[in-house]
């Protein structure tokens, strides 16, 4: 049984966005999935997309222009993976603003996805935005956006490009906004629970304040952070659904 140099250049094409686009998803790039296992999901996706590609595009004719070519379906899977890195990078971040008002940033938590050590609420929000990604089926729309960015940007050479910057750098700052709206209950606790304890202090100045303000600081943050979970679902979700429309619309040239 022989396959055809098209189908076997289209797997490797399709395989190639893919991985491009696993790189940049912590759910897929974290080492506890074995690279056996990621490089064997992008061939398969790159097998069950092979009907799509096929007939729509030409074979690269030299070494060079395929070579070209591989290097641009990995480019174009990256820019894609980008969209949704954003949405846990900026949970990530939040999480970390979070530890730090409420004085947990000395408690590291050692992540076995990244081999890093990170705040506990940081790993724990991460953890749960990972959750949120596969039971709300943004795994399937994902996939289905892989699909569909063969007719934004064809497999071949870079052509008249693509690429949206302007998108790219808008969506950028929006991570940092995320991030902070995500934190701004902590902010407002980690302010009140300040001024309380200053103006205790000098109510009773031989009160131990800055002892027991770190106590009710970590007590405050934590019943609040119970308290704020449905919130921060929804700002996790908002973002996380606009994520496959934006893996396109970063393919798109302005």
């Amino acid at each position: 049984m022989t396959f055809p140099i098209e189908d076997i250049y289209l797997t490797i094409i399709g395989s190639l966005r893919t991985v491009g686009v696993f790189i940049m998803i912590p759910v897929f790039a974290g080492r506890m999935i074995p690279s056996r296992v990621r490089v064997f999901l992008a061939l398969l996706m790159g097998v069950l997309i092979l009907p799509t590609l096929q007939g729509k595009g030409l074979l690269p004719p030299t070494f060079a222009d395929l070579t070209i070519a591989f290097m641009k379906e990995i480019i174009v899977g990256l820019m894609m993976g980008f969209a949704i890195h954003m949405v846990f990078f900026a949970v990530e971040f939040g999480g970390e603003i979070m530890a730090s008002e409420i004085s947990l940033t000395r408690g590291s938590t050692f992540d076995l996805q990244t081999h890093e050590h990170r705040s506990g609420i940081a790993l724990l929000l991460f953890n749960f935005a990972m959750l949120l990604f596969f039971i709300t089926g943004m795994h399937r729309e994902m996939l289905y956006a892989i699909v569909k960015s063969y007719e934004c940007v064809p497999y071949g050479l870079f052509g008249n490009g693509f690429g949206n910057i302007e998108l790219i750098l808008k969506a950028t700052s929006n991570v940092f906004l995320l991030g902070v709206r995500m934190a701004a209950p902590m902010i407002a606790l980690n302010f009140v629970v300040t001024v309380t304890f200053a103006i205790l202090g000098k109510a009773a100045p031989n009160f131990n304040v800055f002892v027991v303000s770190f106590a009710a600081r970590i007590l405050a943050g934590l019943m609040l952070l119970s308290l704020v979970v449905g919130l921060l679902t929804q700002y996790i979700l908002t973002d996380m659904r606009q994520g496959p429309t934006l893996m396109l619309k970063f393919l798109l040239r302005e």
